[in-house]
């Protein structure tokens, strides 16, 4: 191997060690207790196509989800509401209407 080849070989072994890796989308399944009856659990289902839906003590709620920028996701209701979440390192956090603030855990 010629000189100029193994330091273009050393050089790119360097970048892809170095470069940062892939950033996960919010697109995923999630879960959180309910702060006052840990026994009751929501399901948050967000699919890859936009689409998702919010299920909770036998009740699903279709929805839609965007996401914006700084690891913002808003989640569209049907009646044309939206709820801010936020991406964390353990999944999305949100304050939900008439629950308050809720942290749900990604476990897919």
């Amino acid at each position: 191997m010629r000189p100029w080849h193994v330091l273009a070989a050393a050089a790119c072994i360097f970048l892809l060690a170095c470069s940062r890796p892939m950033e996960r989308g919010p697109a995923g399944k999630y879960e959180t207790r309910h702060p006052s009856a840990q026994d009751r659990v929501a399901v948050l289902i967000l699919d890859e196509d936009g689409k998702g839906s919010l299920s909770f003590n036998g009740d699903n709620a279709p929805l839609k989800w965007t996401a914006k920028t700084r690891g913002e996701v808003w989640l569209h209701t049907r009646d044309g509401g939206v709820i801010e979440a936020r991406q964390k390192d353990f999944g999305l956090e949100m304050s939900l209407p008439g629950v308050g603030a809720m942290a749900f855990t990604r476990i897919e």
